[in-house]
């Protein structure tokens, strides 16, 4: 047995698993110890973003979500956030926001498991030829702040193809940059405290991404700041800075 199915084994004995009406509940908190967080909801999606030196409760970044393309051979193409459909208690007077992808196919259900400072969201969908699981934790390292204090957020998204025939597959992630926002109310795609925000290619050693900065505020503003999307995967990674 390889240690990833040791380590699955075993957190799955040691976690609470969670499903359907309870999913909506959750709020697994990632980031470093005092870097702020990131909050990953019982659906799979990133919810209660405080990483803006003030607390932050209900706030979300618009279109910013992870989404899975599969196309089976000789068969047209799918797409699915990976999120599970929301659930009731359905609240608000205007329905779900658009903004947050609430009109594109969704995977169909979720279990979440949670034992800190790991979780994991195993997704259910018969309508789509993958199985998805994301696993999702942040540098918790006893007797070291140091990397304990990081202020990042690790996500791992697994793709397994559980149909008959070979599957093309592709995982793409959309962040807002919301740099020098003034958290006054809830993240938009606009506001007075955007400036010279510029999105650019990440490259390191081992990992790509892209780079959110904003131009406008001096490096000793409370509003200067920066935040990246970069996965560890380099090769056949694309990007674009905007949405066409």
């Amino acid at each position: 047995m390889c240690s990833d199915e040791i380590w699955g084994k075993e957190f799955s004995n040691r976690g609470r698993m969670y499903n359907k009406r309870a999913l909506s509940q959750i709020a697994f908190p990632l980031g470093g110890i005092g870097a702020g967080s990131i909050s990953l909801g019982g659906h799979g999606e990133l919810r209660d973003w405080e990483v803006l030196n003030r607390p932050g409760k209900g706030n979300r970044p618009p279109y910013s979500f992870f989404l899975v393309r599969a196309k089976p051979k000789g068969e047209k193409p799918t797409t699915r956030v990976v999120e599970a459909r929301p659930g009731p208690p359905y609240a608000g007077g205007h329905g779900y926001p658009r903004e947050y992808g609430a009109g594109l196919p969704h995977l169909a259900e979720a279990t979440f498991i949670g034992a800190f400072p790991f979780a994991k969201v195993q997704f259910q969908d018969p309508d789509f030829p993958l199985e998805v699981t994301l696993e999702a934790f942040s540098p918790f390292i006893p007797l070291n702040p140091e990397d304990s204090a990081l202020p990042v957020a690790l996500l791992r998204y697994q793709l397994k193809n559980h149909s008959h025939k070979p599957v093309e597959m592709a995982l793409v992630g959309s962040l807002l940059n919301f740099a020098g926002y003034d958290n006054q109310g809830p993240i938009g795609i606009s506001a007075p405290c955007y400036g010279a925000n510029l999105n650019e290619l990440l490259r390191e050693e081992n990992i790509v991404g892209l780079r959110m900065t904003t131009q406008k505020y001096p490096p000793d503003h409370p509003q200067h700041g920066s935040l990246a999307l970069a996965t560890a995967q380099t090769e056949g990674v694309t990007f674009q800075t905007r949405w066409s």
